[in-house]
């Protein structure tokens, strides 16, 4: 539920759907949008500000709610979403945090949220093995956790 994934040569490739693992949280996320759009229509007067305020809300939401493909191979990790692509070569990764819902990939050892913001952050749904095995195999696990 939620993801898709398959093996290519070296390489593994998946799609995570948020929105298909969360459909309470996306629910949540899509009234706020409405919500908030819905009041500057009444506080501005005007529907060009709600529609503008829908715009740039769900722009910056999506990746919360629409699906990613991940891939991970020799050259690096990948990331394509809807707005975005994003490719980061394991020349620029240091190591990798696990958590319960992701792996944090930071440009620097020890991490800091400043490094894990310019690596990248790669969800897994029912294949977290599976990733973190892909992954482990080109960069090391960080020693230590985030203090700060």
């Amino acid at each position: 539920m939620g993801h898709e994934a398959e093996s290519a040569g070296d390489g593994l490739s998946w799609t995570v759907w948020p929105l298909k693992q969360q459909p309470l949280k996306g629910f949540g996320i899509g009234l706020l949008v409405v919500g908030f759009s819905a009041y500057c229509l009444q506080a501005f007067g005007h529907w060009l500000y709600a529609a503008a305020s829908f715009v740039i809300l769900s722009i910056g939401v999506h990746s919360s709610l629409l699906p990613a493909t991940y891939s991970v191979d020799s050259e690096g990790v990948h990331l394509k979403q809807l707005l975005s692509r994003r490719t980061l070569p394991w020349s620029d990764l240091a190591c990798y945090l696990s958590t319960d819902d992701f792996l944090a990939l930071s440009v620097a050892d020890p991490p800091s949220h400043r490094s894990i913001s310019a690596g990248m952050i790669v969800r897994f749904c029912a294949n977290r093995e599976e990733v973190e095995a892909a992954i482990s195999a080109h960069l090391p696990r960080c020693p230590s956790a985030l203090d700060e």
